[in-house]
């Protein structure tokens, strides 16, 4: 077995709020599921896409109602959540969205419109840690 808090219970280590019941162990009222096969998952399935897809918060308070075991909020989050196919695709974007593009107006004359840039930061050379690039926009064909 390679859960190790089910090692534990099944050693016989006394945990406080910890009772076995017809072979099946308890934390309170929940019933602890052990790591084995693919029952947090079936479970995670069930308490998320069963119930329509809700957050990690619902899905959780709906399985800690009747189940146990460590770390049950962290591994919802990060083992089931991200993975859910129709969440992925349904799920509404968290960036702005991007403006309209404008290019800019073609100048009429060099030096009339520069482009300033930093590069770096690079590895610091008498206190300096970064290069100013400036170009001219109309080109370079002088």
């Amino acid at each position: 077995m390679e859960d190790k808090f089910a090692k534990k219970l099944t050693a016989g280590a006394m945990i406080p709020g910890v009772r076995e019941e017809n072979r099946l162990w308890y934390v309170g009222d929940h019933l602890v599921i052990p790591r084995t096969g693919s029952c947090r998952e079936d479970l995670f399935h069930l308490a998320h896409d069963s119930m329509g897809h809700f957050s990690t918060d619902k899905a959780y308070v709906n399985l800690k109602l009747s189940y146990y075991w460590p770390n049950m909020w962290r591994d919802l989050e990060a083992a089931y959540m991200p993975w859910c196919v129709d969440c992925q695709h349904n799920k509404s974007s968290t960036s702005k969205p991007r403006g309209p593009l404008h290019p800019l107006p073609i100048p009429d004359d060099h030096g009339n419109s520069v482009a300033m840039d930093f590069v770096g930061p690079l590895p610091e050379d008498n206190s300096f840690n970064c290069i100013l690039t400036i170009t001219d926009r109309l080109g370079s064909d002088i």
